[in-house]
């Protein structure tokens, strides 16, 4: 025997199925969108690792990211720098183009970055023409297809800006600390000692330009000698003796050593007062 139906409770049956179906589809939906953005993050981080190499300074945040070298070994930071010079030097056209992709690098001349990441000298001269040009420099490279690409670069300067005050060598070395701070990170103390040591000649030394070819001469020697860095600055007792003992002032330029400022080919009284006068238009020079 079939019982009455009530189509007011029927209708709200209904209503309370296609209500429950409905949330139950919408759940379904979300469910589904959270799963596209993990597989979305995970094909990110796929194509980060297959782009980019995880020991890549830059990239050390990424998952697999660190250090090229085991922490529990006791390693010197000229140890740390062949380490991580060895992953830029495998594939130096890839960790180029791994760098040029990150948006937080600081500001430095495209040609010098493979200088850079390979611990070559750099020219300061570069990096200051670079800070005062008015168009950026840059390197741009046209994929074709096939593993073929067209690189096209910015015509350089035919000399670059030379590097002659105390302030421009501060600048540009700024620059170039940032930039090496930034492939070499362990190396940001070394590179601060140094500047401290240039700083301190500058302070001592009455001729800029002196100290500025000293530092082109200590940068050179230093990167011709792997087992060196920029902190080792008692190591260039040479090169302070070539390029600086001859700038620091002399109180008696001239003359002989002996008190009373005497010539050292005349004597007497009268030469007494002739390197006594010498003497005193030097000290007025220096002072």
């Amino acid at each position: 025997m079939n019982e009455p139906t009530d189509p007011l409770s029927d209708g709200v049956a209904g209503a309370a199925d296609r209500k429950g179906s409905g949330g139950i589809q919408r759940g379904l939906w979300r469910r589904r969108d959270s799963d596209d953005e993990d597989e979305e993050a995970v094909k990110q981080i796929r194509t980060i690792s297959a782009d980019h190499d995880a020991r890549y300074a830059w990239n050390w945040r990424y998952p697999e990211g660190g250090l090229p070298w085991d922490v529990a070994k006791l390693l010197d930071d000229t140890d740390k720098t062949s380490k991580l010079k060895s992953v830029y030097v495998s594939d130096i056209k890839g960790a180029l183009h791994s760098l040029q992709t990150q948006r937080g690098r600081p500001p430095f001349p495209e040609s010098l970055w493979k200088s850079i990441l390979l611990n070559l000298h750099a020219d300061l001269g570069q990096v200051l023409d670079d800070h005062y040009a008015l168009a950026p420099t840059y390197t741009e490279s046209i994929a074709l297809g096939d593993e073929m690409e067209i690189t096209i670069n910015q015509p350089a300067l035919s000399k670059s800006r030379q590097v002659r005050t105390h302030g421009e060598w501060t600048l540009a070395w700024e620059k170039y600390e940032a930039a090496v701070c930034y492939a070499y990170s362990h190396r940001c103390r070394e590179l601060a000692r140094y500047r401290a040591h240039i700083v301190s000649k500058f302070r001592s030394v009455p001729s800029e330009s002196r100290v500025i070819s000293y530092d082109s001469a200590a940068q050179k020697w230093i990167h011709e000698h792997d087992n060196l860095d920029f902190s080792n600055t008692h190591k260039l007792l040479d090169v302070t003796l070539q390029y600086l003992s001859h700038s620091m002032p002399r109180s008696n330029e001239g003359g002989s050593s002996k008190p009373g400022g005497r010539s050292g080919t005349s004597g007497g009284q009268d030469g007494g007062k002739k390197g006594g006068k010498r003497h005193a238009q030097l000290c007025g020079q220096f002072n």
